[in-house]
């Protein structure tokens, strides 16, 4: 299948006048386009912004921020598959700067447009059901948990995290009938991720996935699975960057669907807790 550099390419051969002139100049300023509004390109390129529009649905998108999208995934994915390392040698901070930033809006729209908003919605009632809630993530997986368990506690959900698989089989052992499991792994195959879910599945306990891999083992022993992103990460990496990015966004997705389901309660609670750390930290 044709990517999209190379129906650039085609367009920039085969398209003539103001369409031609846009083409030839993304063809020639690829890598830049991703970081570049549509006023800027059409002003660079010579051609009016709704050139610009009407030639990213020439090209089968629904317009400019459609398909810059797409070529930003696309570039990230061509860096994850001919390199090692994510950062070049000598590489100057304002590169990196522009690269991070591009990756993050990448995670962020590629996690908010394929979250299923109803498996959102039924986690949502899942934490307001449950009368305890235990998060697990090993690795990096653990900073969300731990995020998680955070924004949880502030709106008076009982809500603990751990890293720890015997802490976490101690959890599942003594666990009430109304307690809810939210399990994190980006890949999904990490060994203590499946010891812990296959337990809950056979005690019948309720267990949600964040995942970014569909068909990972994790995915097939969650009772459902909210599929978080990973459009890049280097095979060999400093740290994870937007597989955390892409967790954290679907953490707060489902903190501000809770709080706007359950608005009085949380406001109120959040209000307690807002002075009651007022007081901790100003006491002498």
């Amino acid at each position: 299948m044709e990517d999209l550099r190379g129906r650039i390419r085609r367009a920039a051969r085969q398209m003539r006048g103001s369409n031609q002139r846009l083409a030839v100049y993304m063809r020639d300023h690829y890598t830049e386009l991703q970081m570049m509004p549509i006023n800027k390109l059409a002003k660079r390129a010579g051609v009016s912004q709704s050139t610009v529009f009407r030639f990213s649905q020439s090209l089968g998108y629904s317009g400019y921020p459609e398909l810059k999208m797409q070529l930003s995934l696309q570039l990230h994915q061509h860096q994850k598959s001919s390199k090692k390392f994510e950062i070049e040698p000598g590489e100057d901070p304002k590169a990196i700067n522009t690269k991070l930033a591009s990756r993050y809006k990448v995670v962020v729209d590629e996690t908010s447009r394929m979250l299923d908003e109803k498996l959102v919605a039924k986690t949502v009632d899942a934490l307001a059901w449950a009368d305890q809630i235990v998060i697990y993530g090993a690795g990096a997986s653990a900073v969300a948990a731990e995020s998680l368990a955070i924004k949880l506690t502030r709106i008076g959900c009982l809500a603990v995290a751990t890293h720890d698989l015997h802490v976490a089989m101690m959890r599942v052992v003594t666990a009430k009938p109304k307690t809810l499991f939210i399990v994190i792994s980006n890949w999904g195959q990490t060994r203590s991720v499946l010891d812990l879910l296959q337990e809950l599945k056979k005690r019948e306990m309720v267990r949600v996935v964040l995942t970014a891999r569909a068909n990972s083992k994790a995915a097939r022993l969650a009772s459902w699975t909210l599929l978080t992103q990973d459009v890049g990460e280097a095979h060999s990496r400093a740290a994870a960057t937007t597989s955390l990015v892409s967790q954290l966004y679907t953490i707060d997705l489902l903190m501000f669907d809770y709080v706007a389901q359950h608005y009085e309660e949380t406001i109120r609670v959040i209000g307690q807790t807002t002075t009651a750390m007022k007081r901790f930290q100003t006491k002498k």
